[in-house]
């Protein structure tokens, strides 16, 4: 029961009791992952509030959806895929490139109607891309939020670096190790 008092805290009462029947029992039986989703949530939130001020949102975006309208500074500066470029790096097809995000072991996301996004530094070559990606997203469902976690320098190895340099050096349990430990630091 601790752990539900604690969500109501966290998101309000009023939003607590807003939640599906399905959500409420997802966050008594996994409270530790909905802790985690939370603080994921809110550190998405608190980045969109500082990033927020100069997107231009087209009018036709109904007043209540405005909030989840994001630009994408990855793709603006070029450092995502689409599905189909994805498709050509990996010398596969676009199919495959789906089938791979859903089995977790591409990281990709959607933003608005352009489709995925699939960050480029994950794919290293034909058929070959960074082993451990579907090991971060079970500690960080969120794609965009596990991408942040892994492309900015962490202090939780033994030298500062950027988790994705340590994942391609094939040291996944520390990686996982890492997302924990920001999870943790948040708590």
């Amino acid at each position: 029961m601790p752990a539900i008092k604690e969500m109501e805290f966290a998101v309000g009462y009023e939003a607590y009791s807003q939640l599906s029947d399905k959500a409420r029992s997802f966050i008594k039986a996994h409270p530790n992952q909905a802790r985690l989703l939370i603080r994921t949530a809110l550190e998405g939130a608190a980045v969109l509030d500082v990033a927020g001020s100069d997107i231009e949102i087209p009018a036709s975006v109904p007043r209540r959806l405005k909030r989840f309208f994001v630009n994408d500074p990855l793709n603006d500066r070029g450092e995502t895929f689409t599905a189909s470029q994805a498709a050509k790096k990996l010398v596969m097809a676009r199919q495959s490139v789906y089938t791979w995000i859903e089995q977790g072991r591409l990281l990709a996301w959607e933003t608005s109607k352009r489709g995925k996004h699939i960050p480029r530094e994950q794919i290293l070559g034909e058929g070959d891309v960074v082993d451990g990606i579907k090991d971060v997203l079970s500690v960080i469902p969120d794609p965009k939020t596990a991408w942040r976690f892994l492309t900015e320098e962490s202090p939780f190895f033994d030298t500062p670096q950027r988790p994705i340099d340590v994942l391609k050096s094939g040291d996944v349990a520390a990686v996982c190790a890492a997302a924990r430990s920001v999870g943790e630091a948040f708590s």
